[in-house]
């Protein structure tokens, strides 16, 4: 069914229905490798690699590549008590002019206007316009429809970044000489920027924001949303070409590339398509599933041939498999009004407005499913070997699991094959994308099994477990002593091994390379008696195994101090592709107590910010725990983190990641959770009896899953 709303002035309740369309007849069917119809049998972690490459896709070919966001700093901000114009409403207005950018040389202003009566932090939509000013925002009645309802109107000066009117006002993309940007990337980056600031505020409630933009400003709303998940819906009203519409799905007299006359809002590659739109490489439902799975609200004029209403249907029935796939359907809306291009900002189209403000709330009661395309780490949950059962002892021969009976696991004290399926499931469900299996070598004289250098269980049990396609592993290379490989015949059984376990189909492969960390650097050097030729050749030696099973070259990283940075003369940055920290722990007094985890986390916040000038990047991390007892560590303890200090310290490495193309590996942003505890190596986060899965909940709700 098509919905399509006729022109009134009164609220449109029948906003609050989900469209169901019809199947489209597209001109050009969309191809095979474009079209989101097998999404259902793809793993969230390849979903993940799959976002990155359309969003890849999307920069290089149609709206140019985009800086990180900068942090901001409020150079002026102020606050007034205002009576809306004509009515007896009241509202806190807040202005500010933000500082961003090298040296702090771009400014802009932004403005928030905040219902004088809310309770409490509240709901804002960010608007791609300069909501300050009175006409029309106040004299048509705009700022009110909004503040009734309990919003707040958040709004920006896009053009102090780049003007969709006028070429030669471009102070953002003159700022930033080495990307490829147009107009309408620099005014989704100021969505972002603007964002930073709201975070600010203690007025609004930084997870519930929207973005909203009308036409050109419409697609920069849409490509805010797909680049930024911070926003917790997006809205885009009649954005037509390079917004919401399928290019290859064209109404009669709908605007073509060669019609575009300001070229500089988009990438020039893209008007190489010219009469050519059949064959881009990507259509704009890719920009839409990069949305998903958060409510999008899609605006679309029946009448608007220019703005190309087919193109619409045709875009949200492409997406909507996505939408399926995570459950959502009903957060995708298409909103047909019989009109042609009008500005819903005008005299007399509230109604426009009303529609939205209906979606807008009645998606923010809860809060709003994300999908990310970082990739989670943990090491693998799974605890000790069954042959070994001395582990659950004291040095005295007593069991301590009744002393720690919130760390016992739910699926097993030991390593077997149905723990391991169960954990890849669980773990899966919750957002972790791939177990970091921590690999020893143990010599026939070691102290485990005998006959058994290579062998891992947990290695053994993930390879083989029906449940390996949820989600994928890698493994780290324990080298520190007693169990460093000190000759070349163990050196080669290890690296034949390591190449052949990265044949599985599960095996972390970044664009194609399968990932392997060394677990310590130092460790490696001192090993090879500090030559970097023998390191080397050790490592190429590595190199060979694995190009020689038909595989890509892998992708090694090494592990480095957390405060350690890494110049390009340091033996990390000659030898591996990567850095990366295993765990740090802040160097205070042993104590019979245990330190808050608020030390341990701004200590590993702390010297994840020596690594954003490395010469390679480097794989941050965050740590769910540290509490050796009652193992005789003489490091000190740390408590558990409580769940807002849990979530916060999750939250920051995110922010980082965005905010530092130097983070995580090559190509694709990511991280590790430290969560080591005497149960095992993921035990810290593993579910237990008494924590269930409180420390997995989290990563669900901020990194998707």
């Amino acid at each position: 069914m098509q919905w399509i709303t006729p022109n009134h002035s009164t609220p449109a309740i029948l906003a609050l229905l989900f469209i169901l369309l019809p199947s489209i007849a597209f001109s050009t069917a969309l191809p095979e490798a474009l079209s989101f119809e097998s999404v259902d049998s793809v793993s969230l972690t390849d979903w993940k690699f799959q976002r990155l490459e359309m969003k890849k896709t999307l920069l290089q070919e149609e709206y140019g590549t985009i800086p990180p966001v900068p942090a901001v700093e409020v150079i002026e901000e102020q606050r007034e008590e205002v009576q809306v114009l004509g009515t007896g409403f009241k509202t806190t207005k807040i202005s500010a002019v933000l500082a961003f950018g090298a040296d702090n040389a771009l400014t802009m202003k932004v403005c928030c206007w905040v219902p004088k009566l809310a309770k409490g932090p509240c709901r804002a939509l960010l608007a791609i316009e300069p909501v300050w000013q009175e006409d029309p925002f106040i004299t048509n009645g705009i700022l009110q429809q909004i503040l009734r309802r309990n919003c707040a109107f958040i709004g920006f000066d896009h053009n102090a970044l780049a003007s969709y009117e006028d070429s030669t006002q471009r102070a953002a993309l003159d700022a930033y000489p080495e990307y490829s940007w147009g107009a309408v990337a620099a005014a989704a980056w100021g969505c972002s920027i603007t964002l930073n600031w709201v975070e600010t505020l203690d007025e609004i409630q930084s997870g519930r924001v929207g973005v909203w933009g009308h036409s050109r400003r419409g697609k920069s709303a849409l490509l805010a949303g797909a680049l930024d998940e911070r926003f917790a819906a997006v809205f885009s009203h009649m954005s037509g070409m390079g917004g919401s519409a399928l290019y290859r799905e064209r109404s009669e007299g709908a605007q073509r590339l060669s019609q575009l006359t300001e070229q500089w809002w988009l990438h020039e590659n893209l008007f190489a398509y010219d009469g050519k739109e059949d064959s881009l490489p990507f259509d704009q439902h890719w920009l839409l599933g990069l949305i998903a799975p958060r409510p999008l609200y899609i605006c679309s004029g029946s009448k608007d041939a220019w703005g190309n209403p087919d193109g619409d249907r045709a875009a949200v029935a492409a997406v909507e498999p996505v939408y399926k796939r995570f459950g959502s359907m009903n957060n995708l809306q298409l909103d047909v009004v019989d009109e042609e291009h009008i500005d819903p900002n005008a005299a007399g189209n509230g109604s426009e407005w009303e529609r939205t403000l209906d979606f807008f709330i009645m998606h923010m009661q809860s809060m709003t499913r994300t999908m990310s395309s970082v990739l989670v780490g943990v090491p693998y949950f799974a605890g000790w070997w069954e042959e070994t059962p001395n582990k659950w002892m004291d040095p005295e021969g007593k069991d301590w699991r009744s002393r720690f009976p919130g760390r016992v696991p739910t699926f097993g004290e030991y390593n077997t094959q149905e723990n391991m399926d169960q954990e890849i499931i669980v773990a899966s469900g919750y957002g972790v994308d791939f177990f970091s299996i921590l690999w020893y070598y143990n010599p026939p004289e070691g102290e485990r099994e005998k006959h058994a250098a290579l062998l891992n269980r947990g290695l053994e049990y993930f390879m083989a477990s029906a449940q390996a396609p949820r989600m994928k592993f890698m493994i780290e290379f324990c080298n520190h002593p007693p169990f460093d490989v000190t000759t070349e015949e163990a050196w080669a059984a290890c690296t034949a091994f390591w190449a052949q376990c990265m044949k599985h189909p599960s095996y972390l492969k970044v664009d194609g390379r399968p990932v392997f960390k060394v677990h310590g650097v130092q460790h490696f050097l001192q090993q090879h008696d500090n030559d970097l030729e023998r390191c080397r050749r050790d490592l190429d030696i590595l190199r060979e195994a694995v190009r020689a099973e038909g595989l890509e070259e892998p992708l090694i990283g090494g592990g480095v101090g957390g405060g350690e940075s890494i110049g390009p003369n340091h033996p990390a940055a000659v030898l591996f592709d990567f850095t990366c920290t295993y765990m740090d722990v802040p160097p205070l007094d042993k104590t019979e107590g245990d330190y808050p985890y608020e030390t341990l986390a701004e200590h590993i916040e702390e010297g994840r910010m020596h690594h954003v000038k490395d010469a390679v990047p480097y794989l941050p991390f965050v740590s769910a725990g540290w509490s050796p007892r009652p193992w005789g560590d003489p490091r000190p303890s740390f408590a558990p983190p409580a769940d807002k200090y849990w979530v916060a310290a999750l939250r920051k490495v995110k922010q980082d990641l965005n905010a530092h193309e130097e983070f995580g590996f090559p190509s694709i942003k990511a991280f590790t959770i430290y969560a080591w505890n005497e149960y095992g190596e993921g035990g810290f986060i593993a579910p237990t009896g008494i924590w269930k899965s409180r420390r997995l909940q989290p990563i669900r709700s901020i990194f998707g899953g």
